[in-house]
């Protein structure tokens, strides 16, 4: 009522869809663990994976087995990631961009964060506030909010969307994750996340992988395709 729409203008728009119908694209997260747990000196372990039109890679280090949000920077070194062979960075970086500058434009970039939309605070502290001080020490607290962190990894060129390039594999591949600790003992927040309680020791380390999908609306039906690309 209002808008003029007749009968015929409906029927239009049915057949335009039976003849054409519209995709929409969509993302979607899929969740892996690896079943290694990290040690006093670090993490070295793979898990096989089939990847379909992977956009994003998102390595989380969570320190209970319930954790779903607020995760702080491990602050580990010798971060790499091997897939089917290809190294993701092409050299080990660490978190702590005291040690690695870099790694503060390496997750820009990954994160899409380096152009007119800007990260938060909570984001950019948890990638580049100290969690020791200059002797190795670790701090009892942080000044800022730092319980945003991601470690990212983008595997697809930046599109907006209109394309589908990302990363596809035809069978699982092995992904290995290798990392070391920066400070040892009793200062490593990550392997001893409670230094009141050092019997306490993280799961194993997360992957998050962003996906390209989409739906397809058509005349009365719509249907959501999580494989392939659009034809």
């Amino acid at each position: 009522m209002g808008f003029g729409v007749t009968p015929e203008t409906f029927q239009a728009m049915a057949d335009y869809l039976s003849r054409t119908p519209i995709l929409l694209p969509a993302q979607q997260l899929q969740y892996f663990s690896y079943s290694t747990v990290p040690d006093a000196s670090g993490h070295k372990a793979s898990v096989q994976i089939a990847f379909d039109n992977v956009e994003y890679l998102t390595l989380m280090f969570p320190t209970t087995t319930q954790q779903v949000t607020v995760f702080q920077n491990p602050m580990i070194t010798n971060l790499q990631m091997n897939i089917n062979e290809k190294l993701f960075p092409p050299n080990s970086i660490s978190t702590n961009t005291d040690i690695s500058p870099e790694f503060l434009v390496f997750q820009l970039n990954a994160s899409d964060l380096d152009g007119c939309i800007e990260p938060t605070k909570s984001w950019l502290y948890s990638i580049t506030q100290p969690r020791h001080n200059s002797s190795g020490t670790r701090l009892a607290n942080t000044i800022h909010d730092n319980t945003d962190f991601m470690c990212n990894f983008s595997l697809e060129r930046a599109q907006g969307g209109s394309v589908f390039d990302g990363f596809t594999t035809d069978t699982p591949v092995n992904v290995k994750l290798s990392f070391n600790p920066i400070y040892a003992g009793a200062n490593d927040p990550y392997y001893i996340p409670d230094p009141s309680n050092t019997n306490i020791h993280p799961p194993a380390p997360q992957m998050w992988l962003c996906r390209d999908t989409y739906w397809v609306l058509s005349n009365g039906t719509l249907k959501y395709v999580n494989k392939g690309s659009p034809r």
